[in-house]
């Protein structure tokens, strides 16, 4: 955080820094222009392609410098010849009469001037120009005569510093990045990764110009890659937040967005700073929305989201003149909020996970003190030995029993889900075992739509148990206690019914709710969150649990 704000102090200081003048001292007064073909001139700018010839008088006050270097700087796009009083300054590219002939020159070019032409006094600039590889855009920047490295090491200072800003977007994009790909299948970490880069490459594509002169018919290649980034980072950012607060995705929002950057399509005949400015500036007022609609739904980390995109998106039209500034400095300061908010976001999420594990310890330490109760073992011991006493046979079998139900027991304790299968084999055991301890007949009747399914462990245990503990005395030895599980599936959710005979009129847990059941909440809470249902209470001839859970 402390590189952030000294990099962003940098940049202001950069910004407010004064360039340092050319050191000769030139007024410029009369331009001439005069076009053939189909070029034509309007407002004082080029129209259309073909050859243009272009006059500026101009007047040198003071005497320059016979040791420093001075030059002619064209900046436009086309091919041209410069002559200086009639004599000939070189060529950049070469002027031609159709496309075929021309040769694209650069769109920004240094014609070296010898200071010992410079004398004080009244001078005339003519270019020879032909822009046949346009496309029909013409611009004329200018011209003027400069020192010969100003206009090459002055871009280059500022271009320096907001490098080095891009490079700050370059690292924060490829760590969540990385994280991304690595530990979080987050989708909203990956719209940050993208707006990150986006506005790193925006930022190069900007300043290209600065230490590469191009070829004139790449700077509307260039203006095309920057309106993409625009637009690239105005789709992302509404939808970052779309995703970092879990919200819907609204079609007609994307919708809105989309018919508004075909709109702006048919702005680009008046030049691309239109189209990539208000396409940005859209972004900022849909991403402002979703902000708004998160705070009003009391979703947390929406307010301090708020405070960092809507002062943004009230600036950038405001300051419009200054767009580039205000985008720089407003960008930063989101990514800054951002980067707040992820972070608080993760703590909370480090907190509730941390819950949910020590949640989880203590369900599986509770499911082991089931397990193990001092009675239920005891007696279950107890009545081994007088079966072994008696029938050995029948002693050896409930000690069989016995050790698998602890042993499935112990297998399931460090699990979440176990499969059906596994749950009703724990279930058919303990009915073993209680029915060598009550001398009684028990029986699980299952009827199972989807048998391969996993389900908490012990649930249908924990149900079995509470029925099995509040069953009357059996009349007979010959009586069959029958328990039922029905399983049926609703939607896209799975139903289990079940069925334990009894006495309705004092069912088990009805006044309060015993272990038993809490236990099967917290089970059911840790699994599914709130994606659940369970009903319970008397029915005729017994009571009954329904529990509705996602398939």
């Amino acid at each position: 955080m402390k590189l952030i704000w000294s990099v962003f102090l940098l940049l202001l200081l950069a910004g407010c820094t004064r360039e340092v003048p050319p050191s000769l001292e030139v007024g410029y007064e009369r331009l001439e222009h005069r076009a053939t073909g189909n070029a034509t001139w309007s407002d004082g700018a080029p129209t259309g392609v073909g050859e243009y010839e272009i006059g500026l008088d101009l007047t040198i006050i003071g005497t320059p410098d016979s040791l420093q270097p001075y030059a002619l700087l064209a900046s436009q796009l086309a091919s041209a010849e410069a002559y200086f009083d009639g004599r000939y300054l070189g060529t950049n590219g070469v002027v031609g009469t159709s496309a075929a002939t021309e040769i694209p020159g650069q769109i920004d070019y240094l014609f070296m001037l010898p200071s010992s032409w410079l004398t004080p006094g009244k001078h005339r600039v003519e270019l020879r120009t032909s822009n046949y590889h346009s496309g029909g855009k013409v611009r004329l920047y200018g011209f003027f005569i400069t020192d010969y490295f100003y206009p090459l090491v002055s871009p280059l200072i500022t271009t320096a510093f907001l490098h080095l800003y891009a490079g700050m977007f370059l690292v924060i994009g490829l760590f969540f990045g990385f994280r991304f790909l690595v530990s979080r299948r987050d989708g909203a970490l990956l719209a940050f990764t993208v707006i990150c880069l986006a506005f790193c490459a925006l930022l190069i594509t900007e300043y290209v110009r600065s230490y590469y002169f191009y070829p004139y018919p790449w700077h509307f290649t260039r203006l095309r890659i920057i309106l993409g980034l625009s637009w690239l980072i105005s789709a992302a950012l509404p939808l970052f937040f779309v995703l970092r607060f879990g919200l819907r995705l609204r079609w007609w929002a994307v919708s809105l967005q989309f018919s508004v950057f075909v709109a702006l399509l048919f702005t680009i005949s008046y030049g691309y700073d239109p189209a990539t400015n208000y396409g940005m500036i859209t972004g900022f007022i849909m991403a402002s929305g979703v902000c708004v609609s998160a705070v009003l739904q009391k979703i947390p980390g929406g307010k301090l989201a708020l405070a960092g995109v809507l002062p943004v998106a009230i600036v950038l039209p405001l300051a419009y003149r200054n767009y580039d500034v205000a985008l720089y400095v407003g960008f930063a300061y989101l990514v800054i909020i951002i980067l707040i908010s992820l972070v608080l976001w993760e703590r909370e999420e480090t907190r509730l996970r941390e819950a949910a594990l020590l949640r989880s310890s203590r369900l599986k330490l509770q499911l082991l003190k089931k397990s193990i109760q001092p009675h239920f073992l005891m007696n279950s011991i107890a009545s081994a030995i007088d079966w072994i006493e008696e029938h050995p046979a029948s002693g050896v079998e409930l000690l069989l029993a016995l050790s698998e139900e602890f042993r499935i027991l112990l297998d399931s304790a460090d699990e979440n889900l176990i499969p059906l299968e596994r749950e009703l084999a724990l279930c058919q055991t303990h009915l073993t075992v209680m029915s060598f301890r009550k001398l009684a007949r028990y029986q699980l009747l299952t009827e199972l739509r989807e048998p391969t399914v996993t389900i908490p462990p012990a649930v249908l245990l924990t149900l079995l148990e509470n029925g099995l503990s509040h069953q009357p005395p059996a009349k007979s030895s010959e009586e069959t206690l029958i328990f039922t599980l029905e399983q049926t599936q609703e939607g896209n959710q799975l139903r289990y019914r079940f069925f334990a005979p009894g006495n309705a009129a004092a069912p088990p847990e009805t006044r309060t709710k015993g272990t038993g059941l809490s236990y099967i909440e917290a089970r059911l809470r840790e699994n599914y969150g709130e994606d659940w249902t369970m009903t319970y209470g008397p029915v005729t001839g017994g009571w009954e649990t329904a529990i509705l859970v996602p398939e």
